[in-house]
């Protein structure tokens, strides 16, 4: 969904806001700033604790 497609689901000040900061990015700089949000969920990922065999209902 387009953030123009949400500012009209919700109508808020804030989606049209966010839309025009978006939008004044070039298309480089936003997929740089996507990239880099990706690494960071990826990162918080990969150091949140992992459940145990007994958590998982694994028998090893």
């Amino acid at each position: 969904m387009m953030m123009r497609e949400q500012y009209l689901l919700f109508e808020t000040e804030e989606r049209r806001w966010a839309e025009r900061v978006w939008q004044a990015f070039d298309p480089e700089t936003r997929s740089r700033i996507i990239v880099a949000l990706a690494e960071m969920a990826l990162a918080s990922l990969r150091k949140a604790p992992r459940p145990q065999a007994k958590e998982r209902g694994d028998d090893a």
